[in-house]
């Protein structure tokens, strides 16, 4: 049986750990394995270097299970890095519509660590705001031109 993997946003830092956490959960815990692994990159939008090193890793694992790596679809910029890295020809690309011919598993996951950065950027903004107010609060006031008595 297939398992496939449809990624959706980058592979930098944050979306290369999600990926990793993701691949681990569907790939790995499969009893019996799956003989293939099949990485869809047609949704994903920028490759880091976080996401090199994950892909390559990927390879290496699905080969030490005896199993098919495959990248289906790879966008422009995918294919890009892949190049300059001078390692794409270390993976099984899939261009078209081929198939495994077997029953697919297929999740789709979403990368992008945009929620998740907004709620950090919100809760530092929080407390850059309460520190000001607590020093503002702290601090004496000194007597205005217009207070003169």
């Amino acid at each position: 049986m297939a398992v496939v993997l449809l990624p959706k946003g980058r592979l930098d830092l944050i979306g290369a750990t999600k990926l990793q956490q993701n691949a681990e959960r569907h790939f790995l815990s499969a009893k019996p394995p799956h003989s293939v692994w099949i990485l869809d990159l047609s949704q994903i939008e920028f490759v880091g270097h976080a996401g090199i090193r994950l892909l390559v890793a990927l390879r290496r694992l699905a080969q030490q299970r005896n199993s098919r790596f495959i990248l289906r679809h790879p966008t422009a910029a995918v294919r890009s890095v892949l190049e300059v890295a001078l390692i794409g020809e270390l993976f099984e690309v899939w261009m078209g519509q081929e198939t495994t011919g077997e029953d697919d598993e297929i999740y789709t996951l979403n990368m992008s660590g945009e929620d998740e950065e907004k709620g950090k950027v919100s809760h530092l903004m929080s407390n850059v705001i309460e520190s000001l107010q607590s020093k503002l609060s702290q601090t004496p006031r000194s007597p205005s031109s217009t207070d003169k008595s």
